[in-house]
């Protein structure tokens, strides 16, 4: 068990974030950029929380367009919690 004081970052990696309907997610967000990468897409999502950025394999056309509100989940086994240096 990780018990942490003050300021914490949490940590989800961008291929383990995915794209999810309004009534399974975790956050919500408006996608600012996307860039295709040859085998994945990288997404920037403005969130409450700030940028966030996810990375999908490339199914062939984008799941999402710039512009558009998203939602998003992932596994809580998939998030890291460290303190915040500085």
């Amino acid at each position: 068990d990780l018990a942490t004081h003050g300021e914490v970052e949490y940590i989800v990696r961008p291929e383990k974030l995915e794209f999810t309907t309004p009534e399974t997610a975790m956050l919500a967000g408006r996608v600012e950029a996307r860039v295709f990468l040859g085998n994945h897409w990288l997404y920037q999502v403005q969130t409450p929380l700030g940028l966030v950025q996810i990375s999908q394999s490339n199914r062939g056309a984008p799941s999402s367009a710039e512009g558009d509100t998203v939602s998003l989940r992932w596994a809580a086994e998939h998030a890291h919690v460290v303190p915040r240096a500085g």
